[in-house]
């Protein structure tokens, strides 16, 4: 019998579990295998980030960043069936407006195509009846039909920090924040952390040896 621990049973601990079981299935190995998990909060799966009862000001900063796994066919073996899923990415954003009713008002689509994993998401805040992205992008930006525009990112690490404000009709308008060539960093929007009570919005800028932390009041 064999025995692995898994320490930490959150959205990471979850996906470090599947991958083990996907691996054992492709040896056939799914036998004769006893696997204990570890969780201090007791919410398997959710852990600590997904807590329900944290602050509401930290649930704009949860991200599914995992969502960029490829796509997985379903697990079936003769003890175990884990469902199959499909594989998303974090080009577009859409963002929609409804009443009190659930009644939709109004529905924007940032159009946006990225790279890598690390700069492909946006940090994210609302500001009384707007609300504002802080994205990476180069400076390629191409108009579309009906006044649209898209953002094009070429390389991560040469991308640009953009902001794009959506106000409560729906209008939104961009404006660049910084500009590659000027700074010895690029702040990856992937990590943003926005407080909501302050109105702020903190990056970390990073390249090679260097650190820059970037704190923006809206």
């Amino acid at each position: 019998m064999r025995n692995v621990g898994i320490i930490g049973m959150g959205p990471r601990g979850g996906y470090a579990l599947e991958r083990l079981i996907i691996e054992l299935a492709k040896e056939n190995a799914l036998t004769d295998i006893q696997i204990a998990l570890f969780e201090t909060t007791g919410n398997f799966g959710n852990g600590a980030i997904y807590d329900l009862e944290q602050n509401p000001s930290n649930w704009i900063n949860i991200t599914e960043r995992i969502l960029e796994l490829d796509q997985r066919k379903a697990i079936n073996t003769k003890t175990l069936y884990i469902k199959s899923f499909l594989s998303y990415n974090f080009d577009d954003i859409i963002s929609l407006r409804m009443d009190k009713d659930g009644n939709l008002k109004w529905a924007r689509n940032i159009n946006k195509r990225q790279t890598g994993l690390s700069n492909s998401f946006y940090t994210s805040i609302p500001v009384g009846e707007d609300f504002y992205f802080f994205i990476n992008c180069s400076d390629k930006i191409k108009k579309l039909s009906a006044n649209r525009i898209a953002f094009r990112q070429t390389n991560a690490k040469k991308s640009n920090l953009f902001m794009v404000k959506i106000n409560k009709d729906g209008d939104f308008d961009y404006k660049k924040l910084i500009d590659n060539k000027e700074s010895k960093v690029y702040y990856k929007v992937t990590n943003g952390n926005g407080n909501v009570n302050n109105q702020t919005v903190i990056l970390i800028g990073k390249r090679k040896n260097k650190t820059r932390i970037l704190k923006l009041k809206i």
